[in-house]
């Protein structure tokens, strides 16, 4: 699993999902969302924050582990 890029342009914090292949929901991913996140909500400069998806999609959804760890 690759890391949840965090980008600044002007005043718009831009956050990645980056899980290949298919940017998979899972666990890990939403904890590095959330920090991100938070390091946006932390700078005054951030009027907006993004979420785009790295490839070629947003997100294909929860992994399967993901779902499995909520039983």
């Amino acid at each position: 699993m690759n890391s949840t890029p965090y980008q600044l342009h002007g005043n718009v914090a831009v956050i990645a999902f980056d899980n290949p292949p298919m940017n998979g929901y899972s666990h890990a991913l939403r904890l590095r969302i959330v920090a991100g996140i938070e390091q946006a909500e932390d700078d005054p400069a951030v009027g907006a924050i993004v979420l785009i998806g790295s490839a070629r999609v947003f997100s294909s959804g929860a992994t399967s582990a993901n779902s499995a760890r909520r039983r």
